[in-house]
């Protein structure tokens, strides 16, 4: 099976900046985690909470949704950002696979771009007087022009962004929050 042409980057590719929130967005789910629970919702083991910062989706379109099952031999070789202006790289067939055990689901960018709560810093003051943000930000790759990250903005009380994050406990904080708002946003067809 050939690589699908649509995920690969050209040099007069440019950036989707920003995604419209009615886009759909689609992340996979490992073989060996459940992907619903016992009320039909995404389960708490689908969403790998030590992935949130940065979690890796694709925008459907360009993406379709079986491209969510395609995995890559060599990860480090195709899953490098692609640098505006240049050429992607085609896969070659024996160069992937269609891990078809994987599950999915999907999200649309206005259900989680620009979410945000507060959180505790340090974990156990109140009142919660830091904020975070969730953006959907396109980092596009070399083999994946539909890739998409959940980018995380730490805010101060007066909205500034940080450049400082912050500590592991307020991270488990956050990174449960948001695992909540992807269950309480997924769908399962796109």
């Amino acid at each position: 099976m050939n690589y699908p042409w649509r995920l690969v980057p050209q040099p007069t590719s440019r950036f989707i900046d920003p995604a419209d929130a009615g886009d759909t967005l689609c992340r996979w789910v490992a073989p060996e985690c459940k992907l619903k629970d016992s009320e039909g919702r995404l389960s708490v083991e689908a969403v790998d909470e030590r992935r949130i910062f940065g979690y890796s989706v694709n925008k459907l379109p360009p993406s379709e949704p079986d491209d969510i099952y395609i995995v890559f031999h060599d990860k480090e070789r195709f899953n490098q950002k692609w640098l505006p202006d240049s050429a992607g790289i085609v896969p070659q067939p024996n160069e992937f696979v269609h891990e078809w055990s994987r599950g999915r689901f999907f999200f649309s960018v206005g259900g989680i771009h620009a979410y945000g709560s507060s959180y505790p810093y340090p974990v156990n003051t109140t009142p919660h007087n830091f904020r975070f943000r969730v953006r959907v930000a396109h980092a596009p790759l070399v083999a994946n022009f539909a890739h998409f990250e959940l980018t995380i903005d730490f805010l101060d009380s007066a909205g500034n962004v940080l450049d400082k994050t912050p500590g592991d406990k307020s991270r488990k904080v956050i990174m449960a929050d948001v695992r909540q708002k992807l269950i309480k946003i997924a769908r399962f067809e796109s």
